[in-house]
């Protein structure tokens, strides 16, 4: 059964982790391309913010899903689903190993585990009275009618709050029992998948790397591209949901300091990351390797000794 199926390559791990990296040196070594599973770096103008691929690597190796769409654009797992499943084929066709890099769980999880999504269609009337509420009576509202879903959401992400809210309503049940009943239960997924992961034990090591990045992204200019940025979307969700982008906006505002919004990007990033974490430690089929024990050279002669064997 597992040797009649693709293979496709899965690098994973929470924010800060140096998936990229990986990602980007495993292609090159096996001449192949990068699908990013990731609901940020899809947008175009969302640079800094996003931690994308710089211009060397997109330049050297393919990564799709990358400035893909315009942020106006509502993108959705569904949506991710139909593009990396074209492109997955068309990199099967080519006789090579697509890898696919990101920290999006939700995506992989619609994609491998072979999801027929369910359509919804928008109940305008239902969308009108739900954008009366308040972020936090959005969250109380999912909370309520989905605990586990909201755990995974941010309580001010109201695109997210609300499509759930609409799904619960539309379907009469919680998220992963709507998931479930879409599922084909024949066969786990169509393909041969080699999931990898990275993660610290040493969690105060992971929160430094955070910390670290974030400073980067300002020494980068973070601050000049959410005005820019601003300028372009004001309000728009995609925009103001977006850490690094939501706690600069409260500091253009001068509803805060520029400290106490760099503060507030670490923090909202770290909890990103236990979110990640969580979400990944559902999947016992990763092989996890510990940056704070391996070496990264280490980790990835590893790793390309299974791809490879």
């Amino acid at each position: 059964m597992r040797m009649n199926k693709k293979k496709i390559i899965v690098i994973t791990g929470p924010t800060a982790s140096g998936k990229s990296k990986l990602g980007f040196d495993l292609a090159k070594k096996l001449n192949t391309q990068i699908i990013s599973v990731d609901s940020r770096l899809v947008y175009r103008n969302f640079e800094i913010a996003a931690a994308k691929p710089n211009k060397d690597m997109i330049a050297q190796i393919n990564h799709h899903l990358v400035n893909f769409v315009d942020p106006h654009y509502q993108y959705t797992a569904g949506d991710f689903v139909f593009h990396s499943r074209n492109i997955i084929e068309n990199i099967h066709n080519q006789g090579k190993i697509p890898i696919l890099v990101g920290g999006t769980y939700l995506y992989y999880k619609v994609l491998l585990d072979d999801y027929d999504l369910p359509k919804c269609n928008i109940n305008y009337e239902y969308r009108d009275y739900l954008n009366t509420k308040s972020d936090l009576q959005l969250y109380d509202m999912l909370l309520n009618a989905d605990f586990k879903t909201a755990q995974k959401i941010h309580v001010n992400n109201r695109v997210k709050i609300i499509r759930s809210l609409e799904l619960i309503r539309e379907f009469g049940m919680k998220l992963d029992d709507i998931l479930k009943e879409h599922k084909d239960d024949n066969d786990k997924s169509q393909f041969d998948i080699l999931w990898f992961g990275l993660k610290v034990n040493n969690r105060e090591m992971l929160y430094n790397l955070i910390n670290q990045r974030v400073d980067n992204m300002m020494d980068m200019g973070l601050l000049k591209e959410t005005t820019a940025n601003y300028k372009r979307y004001e309000n728009l969700p995609n925009f103001v949901n977006t850490i690094g982008y939501c706690e600069l906006i409260d500091y253009i505002n001068n509803k805060t300091t520029l400290n106490e919004a760099i503060d507030k990007i670490k923090q909202h990033t770290r909890n990103y990351a236990k979110r990640q974490l969580s979400f990944m430690n559902t999947n016992k089929n990763i092989k996890w390797f510990n940056i704070d024990e391996m070496d990264f050279d280490n980790i990835f002669q590893s790793i390309f000794n299974i791809v490879t064997d």
